[in-house]
């Protein structure tokens, strides 16, 4: 997995990263519920987490992590990489 800023988010807000199938999707949002994050499927196939002041959305092995725009400008590459972490260390627990 890897951690990219959207191209088109000039704020440093959107970032996305790919996740290894679709078939750790149902899993990996079981295992962030678990953690504390919150679900909601606003149209199918289409999972968004809220994860602190953070948004998670999931479509297929895509991910993109939406940060809060309260989030200051200094901070937002270290928040985002936080989330990712958290995304990575799921996905790993769920392979092992």
């Amino acid at each position: 997995m890897k951690l990219t800023r959207l191209a088109n988010c000039t704020r440093n807000l959107t970032w996305e990263t790919r996740l290894p199938s679709a078939e750790v999707v149902e899993p990996l949002l079981d295992h962030l519920v678990r953690q504390g994050a919150s679900l909601q499927h606003p149209l199918p196939r289409l999972h968004r987490l809220t994860w602190g002041e953070h948004a998670i959305v999931v479509v297929g092995p895509r991910v993109q992590i939406r940060l809060s725009y309260l989030t200051p400008d200094d901070d937002r590459r270290h928040a985002a990489e936080a989330v990712f972490v958290t995304l990575t260390d799921a996905v790993r627990a769920l392979q092992a």
